[in-house]
């Protein structure tokens, strides 16, 4: 770490894992609050920046010789179920 990684992190990754957790926070209706809303969006950004990292792979994976379009399908296709299941468990 130094001035650089200080100045990434308060500009950059701060911020974005706050609005994170704040959306969080909300869609779960309060449920998970502070230190757990947190939590939950770092383990949301890693999973998500292991998309782009790891690209190639998944897409072989999920979409053997595709362009990928299944891979992001899928991906946002989970991301509302997730979703969904947070708001449905506040409001039945």
């Amino acid at each position: 770490t130094g001035p650089a990684f200080d100045l990434l992190y308060d500009r950059l990754w701060r911020p974005g894992i706050e609005l994170t957790a704040a959306l969080i926070t909300h869609a779960s209706g309060g449920r998970h609050i502070g230190t757990a809303a947190r939590v939950r969006a770092l383990m949301l950004i890693s999973a998500l920046s292991g998309f782009a990292t790891g690209r190639e792979i998944i897409t072989r994976a999920i979409d053997p010789g595709g362009a990928g379009d299944a891979v992001r399908a899928e991906v946002l296709a989970t991301l509302d179920e997730q979703i969904d299941a947070l708001v449905r468990h506040d409001h039945p």
